[in-house]
């Protein structure tokens, strides 16, 4: 049997054991203060699976997903593919132990059979980016949220083609930090014709005048960039718009509509068209208020009509119209989709019905849809 010192100093000797046991490691505390540079799955690993393309609709973003293995269409759901990529199949897509054995890994990079094919350079900044997410544990940290996105050219107008156009995004984060995102941005063209794009070098090239469009995608921020290369100019450098008389006409004689058009001409360096004449105006105006060809007596009157403001009479008179009121109650219904769904569904009937009396309503009395 232990004496009372005996057992004193074993007590001792385990609470020194255990309050060494809590301790911190140096490596511990040197992680902590390296916080900074652990990777945010969220604003760091999502933007390359949509970069490379991996989360989109043809691919794993599908509903049904691609090869047993389902992402959010563009990431637009981060805890859902934490969870596909860490915990499906048993975190056979993780390897902590050995990261390059990761499936996440060696299917991208075709170190493995993978559907998609070579969608990821194994020495490239993304897949070292991943690596290092994996060795730190594969967590989920959510670190920051992402509260803007400033993508640049916003809108340029350029005065030749073939001049490369360098790209930048910058994301600002709700922890006041901002990144150069740039690289981990997806860029894609409306036509790959027009406007030529170099993903490595970040740059663009108009190849054709015209106004082109450019999207860019970081995270769920979306936004298009225009980029304009007049039609044609005239020999002594002279934009054609600078030239053009309706260009230096007062802007308060025109209709504010007229006004966008025309400015939007000019930009482009395109002459506008002449005034229609009178046949041709009342074609497309009856056509484009009532869906129908003008009537002969329809024609007649408007020919022997010399009012000066003839046009915008006629104008409100079929903006007046039962047939303009019809017709548009059709046009927008159809745009909304308003229709019963199914056969016996008497409520979704009267639904729908209610729903085109509103719109028929308000095209009679000129209120805003």
């Amino acid at each position: 049997m232990k004496s009372g010192r005996a057992c004193r100093l074993s007590v001792l000797v385990v609470l020194v054991i255990g309050s060494v046991a809590v301790l911190p490691s140096a490596a511990d505390d040197g992680s902590m203060s390296r916080e900074e540079t652990l990777v945010d799955f969220d604003t760091q690993i999502i933007p390359i699976l949509t970069r490379q393309g991996c989360n989109r609709g043809s691919c794993h973003g599908s509903a049904a997903g691609r090869g047993g293995f389902r992402l959010s269409l563009y990431g637009g759901d981060p805890a859902a593919d934490f969870r596909a990529i860490t915990w499906e199949l048993g975190g056979r897509r993780i390897h902590r132990a050995d990261v390059d054995r990761s499936l996440l890994l060696r299917k991208p990079t075709e170190d493995l059979e993978h559907g998609g094919g070579y969608v990821l350079d194994a020495d490239s900044e993304a897949a070292e980016l991943i690596r290092r997410w994996i060795a730190q544990g594969a967590r989920r940290l959510q670190r920051r949220q992402l509260e803007r996105v400033e993508f640049s050219p916003a809108h340029l107008r350029v005065e030749r083609s073939g001049e490369p156009i360098t790209l930048r995004a910058t994301a600002h984060y709700d922890d006041g930090t901002s990144e150069d995102v740039t690289r981990w941005t997806a860029w894609t063209t409306v036509d790959d014709t027009a406007v030529r794009l170099d993903l490595e070098q970040h740059t663009l090239q108009v190849e054709r005048p015209g106004r082109h469009l450019v999207l860019a995608r970081f995270l769920d921020v979306v936004a298009p960039l225009e980029i304009i290369l007049p039609y044609a100019r005239s020999t002594d450098g002279t934009a054609l718009e600078e030239r053009t008389p309706s260009a230096k006409r007062q802007a308060a004689e025109r209709h504010p509509i007229d006004r966008l058009v025309e400015e939007r001409l000019a930009e482009l360096g395109l002459k506008p068209s002449e005034v229609v004449g009178d046949y041709g105006f009342l074609r497309r105006v009856t056509l484009d208020l009532t869906g129908r060809l003008p009537r002969v007596d329809e024609v007649v009157a408007f020919a022997r009509d010399s009012e000066p403001n003839k046009r915008t009479v006629w104008i409100d008179r079929m903006l007046d119209s039962e047939e303009f009121t019809t017709f548009w109650t059709y046009r927008v219904a159809t745009w909304w989709r308003v229709r019963a769904p199914g056969r016996g569904r008497s409520r979704d009937v009267i639904a729908a019905q209610a729903f085109q009396q509103w719109i028929r309503e308000n095209l009679e009395r000129r209120r805003g849809l």
